[in-house]
């Protein structure tokens, strides 16, 4: 793979490409039906590709890790952060999205490892991002495109996303 040099563009591509993912493969249809989960489906969709990435990204905020952001953002509700999939979500997805800067998330290309908490703040390295996101693309692809199990749930919902999006 070749290095990126343009790391927020590539950062937040990856950020759209991970909902659309779970846009694909999640029951859509059910989350739209639901007033609670409806609110909420750019979240979902996007903490569980966030969780497939890196199963520690599933793993809860400890204590000291909220205690170490609401240092940094004391008006936030940091407490209402679960895991580190939702804070890829809410300070790095939509942070970068809409506010065009990380909230406590810094992007390094030279960081080793694919993403670490540090300080009360998030630090990715975006080459990893992609390629993880890749890989979970390729991986939930090949289920989607197998046609052998008629009850796969994967391919039942994405045939459903399509059919949605081709008919409206």
């Amino acid at each position: 793979m070749t290095k990126g040099y343009c790391p927020f563009p590539l950062t937040v591509m990856t950020c759209v490409a991970a909902e659309t993912l779970g846009r694909v493969i999640e029951p859509i249809s059910l989350y739209e039906k639901d007033a609670r989960k409806n609110r909420e489906i750019s979240k979902i969709v996007s903490v569980l590709i966030y969780g497939k990435l890196d199963k520690k990204l599933t793993r809860p905020l400890s204590k000291e890790a909220k205690l170490s952001m609401q240092k940094v953002w004391p008006n936030d509700n940091v407490f209402g952060i679960n895991s580190y999939a939702e804070l890829f979500h809410s300070y790095l997805r939509t942070s970068f999205i809409h506010g065009y800067r990380g909230k406590n998330v810094f992007l390094s290309v030279e960081l080793e490892q694919g993403w670490d908490f540090q300080d009360g703040s998030l630090i990715i390295n975006p080459n990893w991002f992609w390629k993880e996101y890749k890989r979970v693309f390729d991986e939930c692809f090949e289920i989607v495109l197998n046609s052998k199990e008629k009850n796969n749930p994967l391919r039942i919902n994405a045939l459903d996303y399509f059919h949605k999006l081709i008919n409206e």
